[in-house]
């Protein structure tokens, strides 16, 4: 297996039976919902290891390939809220977010648990030198729109479920100064070479 395929295979994504798309997941920004859109037709990790990966990514380059991203800065808040609950309860429920963050991601980093994964590496060839791996970037907070462009691509409904939602506030109302530049620094190239910003307004 070569260096290229190697690092794609350690993004485990979702390939299509049918070799038409191939779907970089991330953490907290619809992944089980478009794998519950494209239904059957996935083949994920645990269906494929280092001894066919290389056969079945042989569509890499004729397939359509897409990722979603996520506002860091709400990602977090999703997935803290998310690891609050059972089964997985990877963070105390009693804890504070504005602790969480100062204490134990501050220390952390991405490494505290793999939902907190950077989304760089699902949208560019990091090893290299920056190589675009994905023909369409699509944004959590315009799903609705960039999925009807995405199943038009592939085939699927149009219409994406909603599944697996975290109930909290707005993302806004969690931070501040101080935990936003935390977040800021642990998600510096998410944030620059995405585009975000941390919005301010009347939640602050």
């Amino acid at each position: 297996m070569n260096k290229f395929c190697k690092y794609l295979y350690r993004r485990a994504p979702i390939l299509d039976k049918e070799g038409k798309f191939i779907f970089f997941k991330t953490t907290k920004a619809c992944q089980k919902s478009i794998k519950k859109a494209i239904g059957d037709r996935i083949i994920t990790h645990r269906r494929y290891d280092k001894s066919n990966f290389e056969s079945l990514i042989e569509t890499y380059y004729s397939a359509f390939k897409f990722t979603v991203v996520r506002n860091p800065w709400d990602r977090v808040v999703s997935t803290f809220h998310y690891l609050q609950q059972p089964p997985l309860q990877w963070i105390d429920p009693s804890m504070s977010f504005k602790h969480f963050v100062r204490y134990e991601l501050a220390r952390c980093g991405t490494k505290f648990n793999n939902h907190f994964h950077r989304q760089i590496p699902n949208c560019i060839y990091c090893a290299g030198k920056g190589e675009l791996i994905v023909d369409y970037i699509a944004r959590f907070e315009t799903i609705d729109a960039n999925w009807r462009y995405i199943a038009n691509k592939i085939k699927v409904s149009s219409i994406l479920p909603h599944i697996n939602k975290s109930v909290h506030k707005d993302y806004r109302t969690y931070y501040n100064d101080d935990c936003i530049k935390i977040v800021s620094n642990i998600y510096k190239e998410d944030i620059e070479f995405l585009n975000y910003k941390f919005e301010r307004g009347s939640h602050d």
